[in-house]
């Protein structure tokens, strides 16, 4: 075999094994690639892998990368480089054939163990039947000291036959028990090397070149097979006034590149490619009577409006399957955490950090939605730190619901819950329609609020209600009575109360008030 035939050989079987391991792929001159950092997205994760150089490098990563992502970083050292995407063959892995030769092996003594119980069985069926056997001579007859024999020997062997039965099946149901569990512990082997294999299990990428000199390359690679978000644990300490909160990333991926370490999680997406702003002139002009045929109209429901496209001429061609969530990472922000994230695609949890929040607890009523009030932490000073995400929430240590802040913001109030024990009650009047001497209608109505403390401590309550809203001018609203007064009334006709209540008090608030509006027409309420 020449140089050259034995140096495809070698690579191949080298491919060959990175399908399963995902070590690198490279000559006997080349070390095993690396990785070094790793950065998250929403919606894919960014690996970077160190490799050494003598002049020429060789290795491979697992086939859930894109291999139009893959980047040299030192392009200094770079003379030339190829990356293509290679299938590679699969056979039985060998951390798998421990699990598949003891499912194998416990199948066969199933197997042996059934074949005993089978000639067992039929012997004691042929026992069964003796007079098929019984020692008989043509001219003589019965043969009666051959059948008492025969008679004593047959009952012996049923005998043993019978306790020998009793024994396999015993056996039987152990072998049974050891072949279940070797196939299931074989299945669930099998289940955690297909994960850890990654979302393209059949093929590698493929990257080889030159450079100047002897050193050290960084490589990066993106896959959409990983992603994360963030997700809080918060608790409320009603007496403390302040939000013990845990800042985590649910964090997975799929590559089959098991990494610990330092990893950089970033909000938004990174950007492919990046095109210059361009806006077609809005135009107007009259639109002409057209007469379609069928056809016509039929293709003229699906197609789009001139006046309203966008210029797409000068744009470049979109970046295969990029997310259409961001363009430009200049708004970006990260947060480093450390753990490790296997590349089995299940979800983990790496710890961000943690914070304490000053807040002021309140309880708010709103009895238009809900008899009980909520418990809410009313926030002055959000941490800069502090991302969107989902959010676990507890009060003094007791789990009340998830919620989920959607945006950055510098203050808030987060509802943390239901104050079972405080409660309310709405009673609409019975409204009143009538009219005035010029044709304008008239509606009197109202409502009464009831708030109790079923408490065994005073509480400051904040209720919440609304007014009707007049969105035109012939529809007015005047106010009869407020008992007592709200602390505000915002522009929106929004209604705010606070007081104090003690243990077991009712507070009853009263609102009357009038719509006037054209007594020809009807009130529509939005």
């Amino acid at each position: 075999m020449n140089q050259k035939i034995f140096s495809r050989v070698f690579r191949a079987l080298s491919v060959l094994l990175i399908g399963f391991s995902h070590a690198a792929y490279a000559g006997a001159a080349n070390a095993a690639a690396a990785v070094s950092v790793v950065n998250f997205y929403p919606f894919g994760a960014k690996f970077t892998y160190e490799v050494e150089s003598d002049g020429h490098f060789e290795f491979a990563i697992p086939g859930a990368f894109d291999e139009s992502s893959v980047r040299c970083l030192t392009l200094e050292s770079l003379s030339s480089i190829k990356v293509e995407r290679v299938a590679v063959s699969e056979a039985m892995p060998e951390e798998l054939k421990p699990y598949e030769a003891r499912a194998e092996e416990t199948r066969k003594s199933l197997s042996l163990l059934e074949g005993r119980k089978s000639a067992l069985s039929g012997a004691i069926q042929f026992l069964a039947s003796p007079f098929q056997q019984v020692p008989f001579d043509g001219e003589r007859g019965f043969d009666g000291d051959g059948l008492i024999n025969y008679a004593e020997n047959a009952y012996k062997s049923r005998l043993e036959f019978e306790a020998e039965l009793v024994e396999v099946n015993i056996a039987i149901d152990k072998a049974a028990r050891d072949y279940e569990e070797a196939r299931r512990e074989y299945e669930d082997a099998r289940a955690r090397f297909d994960r850890r294999r990654g979302a393209v299990p059949g093929s590698v990428i493929h990257i080889l070149g030159t450079t100047n000199g002897p050193g050290k390359l960084t490589f990066e690679a993106f896959t959409r097979s990983a992603g994360w978000n963030v997700a809080y644990e918060m608790n409320l300490n009603s007496a403390g006034g302040f939000v013990d909160a845990k800042m985590n990333a649910t964090v997975w991926q799929h590559t089959g590149v098991d990494f610990e370490g330092d990893v950089v999680f970033n909000t938004r997406q990174p950007s492919f490619s990046v095109a210059p702003l361009h806006i077609s002139p809005l135009t107007v002009g009259i639109r002409q009577a057209v007469v379609y045929n069928n056809e016509m109209r039929s293709m003229a429901m699906y197609a789009p409006d001139d006046a309203i496209m966008m210029d797409t001429g000068a744009m470049p061609e979109a970046a295969p399957r990029q997310e259409p969530s961001v363009i430009s990472t200049l708004a970006n922000v990260s947060v480093t955490g450390s753990g490790k994230i296997e590349g089995d695609g299940m979800e983990v949890r790496v710890k961000l950090g943690d914070f304490r929040i000053d807040c002021a607890t309140e309880i708010f009523s709103v009895p238009e939605q809900n008899r009980e009030a909520w418990i809410v932490a009313s926030i002055d000073v959000m941490p800069e730190a502090f991302l969107p995400g989902a959010v676990e929430l507890s009060v003094d240590n007791a789990a009340t619901g998830r919620t989920n802040i959607s945006e950055s913001m510098t203050s808030a109030r987060i509802p943390f819950g239901m104050a079972s024990r405080v409660t309310a009650k709405k009673e609409p009047y019975i409204s009143e329609t009538g009219s005035s001497w010029i044709g304008t209608g008239i509606l009197n109505d109202g409502y009464t609020l009831e708030i109790t403390n079923g408490m065994d401590t005073e509480q400051e309550v904040t209720v919440m209600d609304r007014l009707p809203l007049p969105i035109i001018d012939r529809v007015t609203l005047d106010i009869r009575k407020f008992d007592p007064v709200p602390n505000e009334q915002d522009r929106e006709n929004r209604l705010t109360w606070k007081f104090n209540l003690s243990p077991g008090e009712t507070r009853k608030i009263t609102v009357e008030y009038s719509i006037r509006y054209p007594g020809d027409e009807t009130l529509e309420y939005r």
